[in-house]
């Protein structure tokens, strides 16, 4: 065949013939619904055959394809359109996918299905149901059947677009994870996740939920809900992801399966009709009652894991607890934690655990049971008159401290749990473990019930009931806490009780007595009701308990239960707390505490409930009124509110228990006790009274304004009431109990009432002629005045001193003086010392020689003042007035006002001079010189013949600048001026010439005889010069030799 050639075209048909005629193996095929129909007819598909496990296939838009054979494919996908398609698995076939399945919607208003009505759906990998938006419904629906994911199955976040719906009770297992975002129609059906690996649960609500795994840990994806059973075959944890399970079906549901225990983190039940454990339960967060009950059985529910996370439970009730067996974990803590423990059976029958000092944390379980325990009748508890119901509580490993009081335990119950015509206050609670009976709280505190052991806690199983031997006492009685029991079978005995305070807890012995009332009744057991009552009235008689039924309990007081055991001896203490004031209080005590009383009694004495203090204010309308305008707190000096010594003021005092309350009982009559004097300070003070006054009031506040202070100054205060308590004088109450006091408090200021002149008199210099009189700038005879500070009863306010107060600030004196009620002032010209000191015990007192009447200034001569009155004008910074004032020296005539008081009568002061006449006479003879006392009669000098009382001075002879010489002897110096004359006598000298004469003259008669002189160098005064005068011997007195007279 060498040189053969063939066309191009030719050797191309040859070519493929061959490839055709290879034996080359089938390729997998897209296989295409073409119609609706059964997936066994092999014209229904676009392969043209029915297809087989390595072909894709694709559910046409519009067509309804139904597996009627044991179906196989590699991939499917239900695709787009605007009608609806479905694939559906009916009867007993089966499709199996090895790889993906698909379903996609892509138009509104239309469903795509994959539809397990029965049979099974098996797929190889991931199932994905994908819609593009509203309305665009890809379904998977699950009647009878079976599908299984082997890996996720995945909605792509489109909320009732992407759905999984159960039409029936059939059942999808996925092998990975149930991506969140679609939505979950639960029906009946059941989800099973049971892949190899870690899977996340998806957070929809679920009918029944099973996890069913052999290896790697399902976990929830979100908040789940269960709406029928949970059963946990292996593989689940609920605690990682911190997410809630929800249980909340319309019939019972339980959690169960073939793992040992179930952990959640947190769980709510919401379901009426309950859940029930089938194994352990564990929730690390929180366990939420909203509606029905758990039952255990034999299991456990615990809650909390770790003192990290000691969980919580909430919303329990009395219907919503544990039917069974709780168990919590208890946290590490160093103070006290407390733990409710909401278990029960038929009924809720809580339990409250409160521990101190955890040192380490684990759990305790708490379990309760009906019935009577099974060793009840080794309790020592009357099982006929009991609770019917016990409970068990067991530490699975908490240390903590035992012996803390801080601890406690409450078991509580309902009514129809009790026995019929048992008594709960009479109820104790005995512990059995260890197969023996042993006390807990032997003063346990009881309602119907409940009971609080405290402080008690300890693990074992508990009873609660009525001792089985009851013991009916004679009556009781209150004594003081210690006290020797006083035997009451003889009359007039009693058991004194000592006065208690208002808020206070008053501490009190309860005796129950023997049938004869001649002894404690040691035997006695039972609750005792301790009332108190107000015992002021004895109108009713008394009764054979020693009772009268006019009193009444006291208003506002609620009774307290004091529960006796066998420890007790018949004796024992009570604490009762009363808010208010009582003058008159008793006990009764009635057993049993509830219910028809078999035994009672009232303390055979009676005690009174104080105020805790007082408190009070002093208080006044003005500064001699009494009433609340002003507080009476000044401790300023001077200045700041006053009042005055002896008039009256009020006192306010009100009663006030132990916590600072009201006592609005309290109307006692309180008196006041100076404790200490801050101005004038003194260490006691003898005339220092204080009168409270009478006290009228109610409401807790008595009032009274009448109280008065008898002295100046500032004092402390306390109000005391130790009449109030005057019901136990006789019963060893000392007066400290029996006295309620105010703290002491400051009270002031007070001033004198008025000040009053009580003498006062002014004696003349000369009294020799008359009228008595005193020259100007000479000393009076006397001046006396006396002034008293008094308060309003005219009592002497001895604390009113100099030494008391700064100095200058007490009361200022001021001498006054007016002639002829003329109104010119001519205080100015008085001058007149202070004593000192200027007040002493309250008293201003005067008495000099020493004090006088001024010249004017310059001392032109005026005058005559015979009519001249000296008064004292007082000023005082506190505005305190002299009493009977009628002097004014700035007024004439009546004076309005006045402002001083007259002292004595009225005095004549007059401007004076000594005058010493001129002499001429023979040398050879004695010379008389006249000497004079003259006064300003208002237009010259006159002789003053009222004068007996000057006397005439030494005399100086030539003295500087005389140009006289001789010097004669001199007598008469030193003589007593009669009827205001008297005379110097000169020697005769033999010879002619002259001798000047000056006598020394006091202050008050100097004159004004030498203006060039200047004796005492004041400017102001002329009338500073001694009497002085000229005698001469021997010549004519002038140019005249002899003069005679001629008539006719």
């Amino acid at each position: 065949m060498q040189g053969l050639t063939f066309p191009v075209e030719a050797m191309r048909v040859f070519l493929t013939l061959c490839l055709l005629c290879l034996g080359a193996p089938a390729l997998a095929a897209n296989c295409t619904s073409l119609g609706s129909g059964n997936w066994s007819t092999a014209a229904n598909w676009s392969c043209g055959a029915v297809p087989a496990a390595g072909d894709d296939v694709f559910i046409a838009n519009g067509h309804a394809v139904t597996v009627d054979v044991a179906a196989v494919c590699r991939d499917l996908t239900i695709n787009n359109g605007n009608a609806n398609s479905s694939l559906t698995v009916a009867g007993a076939n089966t499709l199996s996918v090895s790889r993906d399945a698909r379903v996609n919607a892509n138009t509104a208003g239309r469903v795509k299905l994959l539809d397990v009505a029965g049979g099974t759906l098996s797929v190889g990998r991931d199932l994905t149901l994908a819609s593009t938006g509203n309305n665009r419904i890809a379904r998977l629906s699950i009647g009878t059947g079976t599908a299984t994911v082997t890996r996720n199955l995945t909605a792509n976040n489109q909320p009732n677009r992407e759905q999984v719906i159960f039409a029936g009770a059939g059942s999808l297992r996925i092998g990975g994870n149930f991506t969140n975002g679609g939505t979950l129609t639960a029906g009946s059906g059941t989800v099973i996740y049971d892949g190899a690996g870690a899977q996340s649960i998806g957070a929809y609500a679920y009918n029944h939920l099973t996890v069913a795994k052999a290896a790697g840990t399902a976990t929830f994806g979100g908040n789940v809900t269960v709406l029928g059973n949970f059963t946990n075959n292996g593989g689940f944890n609920g605690i990682t992801g911190n997410r809630t399970a929800t249980f909340s079906g319309a019939a019972a549901q339980t959690i169960g399966g073939t793992a040992g225990i179930s952990s959640f983190y947190r769980i709510d039940l919401n379901n009426a009709n309950g859940l029930t454990l089938n194994h352990n339960v564990t929730v690390s967060n929180r366990f939420r009652f909203q509606n029905g009950r758990v039952t255990t059985g034999p299991n456990l529910l615990s809650v909390g894991i770790s003192n990290a996370s000691p969980g919580t439970i909430a919303g329990n009730n009395a219907n919503r607890f544990v039917a069974g067996n709780l168990a919590r974990w208890i946290r590490t803590a160093g103070g006290s934690v407390a733990y409710d423990f909401p278990v029960g059976t038929a009924v809720s029958a809580l339990v409250n655990l409160r521990f101190n000092g955890v040192t380490t944390g684990n759990y305790v379980r708490v379990a309760t049971f009906d019935g009577d325990h099974p060793q009840i009748a080794a309790s020592g508890i009357n099982p006929a008159r009991s609770v019917n119901r016990w409970w068990s509580v067991a530490n699975l490993g908490v240390v903590f401290n035992a012996a803390a009081a801080q601890r406690r335990m409450i078991f509580n119950w309902v009514a129809a749990d009790r026995d019929g015509g048992s008594n709960p206050n009479a109820y104790l609670a005995k512990r059995y473990a260890g197969g023996a009976w042993s006390d807990t709280d032997l003063t346990p505190g009881r309602t119907a019930t409940s009971i609080t052991l405290s402080p008690y806690l300890d693990f074992g199983e508990f009873a609660v009931g009525e001792p089985l031997t009851v013991v009916v006492p004679g009556g009781f009685d209150g004594l003081e806490p210690g006290a020797a029991f006083v035997p009451l079978n003889v009359p007039g005995n009693r058991n004194p009780i000592r006065t208690k305070v208002s808020g206070a807890a008053m501490s009190i012995d309860i005796a129950a007595l023997s049938p004869a009332k001649d002894a404690i009744l040691a035997t006695f057991v039972g609750d005792v009701r301790v009332e108190l009552l107000d015992g002021s009235s004895n109108a009713a008689p008394i009764d054979a308990n020693g009772c009268r039924a006019s009193w009444v309990p006291l208003a506002g007081f609620a009774p307290v239960t004091l529960s006796f055991v066998l420890a007790d001896n018949g004796r024992k203490n009570v604490s009762l707390t009363e808010a208010n004031a009582w003058r008159d209080v008793r006990l009764r005590m009635t057993y049993p505490a509830v219910g028809a009383p078999l035994a009672i009694g009232c303390s055979t004495d009676n005690f009174a409930i104080r105020p805790a203090a007082l408190g009070f204010a002093a208080t006044d309308q003005d500064w001699q009124t009494a009433g609340l305008a002003r507080t009476l707190n000044n401790a300023a000096f001077p200045g700041g509110t006053v009042h005055k010594a002896g008039q009256p003021f009020t006192i306010t005092v009100t009663g006030y228990n132990a916590l600072s309350v009201v006592t609005g009982n309290y109307d006692g009559s309180p008196a006041a006790s100076l404790t200490g004097f801050i101005l004038p300070a003194l260490g006691a003070c003898p005339t220092c009274s204080l009168n409270a006054g009478a006290f009228a009031g109610a409401g807790g506040t008595v009032v009274s304004n009448t109280a008065t202070y008898s002295e100046a100054g500032v004092f402390q205060m306390q109000a005391y009431d130790d009449t109030f308590s005057a019901v136990d004088a006789g019963d060893g109450s000392s007066v400290a109990e029996r006295t309620a006091y105010s703290t002491i408090s400051t009270v002031g200021r007070f001033v004198p009432d008025h000040f009053t002149l009580t003498s006062g008199a002014v004696g003349a210099a000369c009294t020799a002629g008359a009228p008595s009189f005193t020259y100007m700038n000479q000393s009076f005879q006397s001046l006396s005045a006396t002034v008293q500070a008094q308060n309003a009863a005219g009592s002497l306010t001895v604390n009113y001193d100099s030494g008391g107060f700064a100095p200058g600030s007490l009361a200022s004196v001021a001498w006054q003086a007016e002639n002829a009620d003329n109104g010119i002032d001519l205080s100015a010209r008085l001058s007149v010392s202070s004593p000192s000191p200027l007040w002493a015990a309250g008293v201003y007192s005067l008495s000099t020689a020493a004090a006088g009447f001024r010249r004017a200034t310059p001392d032109d001569p005026d005058g005559p003042f015979d009519s001249l009155q000296l008064g004292i004008r007082l000023t005082d910074p506190d505005g305190v007035a002299l009493n009977g004032m009628d002097m004014n020296a700035a007024t004439a005539g009546v004076c309005a006002p006045c402002n001083a008081k007259a002292v004595g009568g009225t005095i004549s002061v007059r401007f004076g001079r000594l005058r010493l006449s001129n002499a001429h006479g023979s040398e050879l003879r004695q010379l008389r010189v006249p000497v004079g006392a003259e006064y300003w009669n208002g237009i010259g000098f006159v002789a003053n013949a009222a004068d007996g009382c000057s006397t005439v001075g030494a005399v100086t002879l030539n003295a500087p600048p005389s140009t006289c010489t001789l010097t004669p002897a001199v007598t008469g110096a030193g003589g007593v001026l009669l009827n205001g004359s008297a005379a110097l006598t000169l020697g005769a000298p033999n010879v002619r010439g002259c001798t000047d004469l000056r006598v020394t003259t006091p202050a008050w008669l100097q004159g004004r005889w030498d203006d060039a002189s200047n004796p005492d160098g004041d400017a102001t005064t002329n009338y500073d010069d001694n009497a002085a005068g000229r005698a001469t011997f021997g010549t004519f007195r002038d140019r005249m030799i002899f003069r005679r007279e001629v008539t006719r």
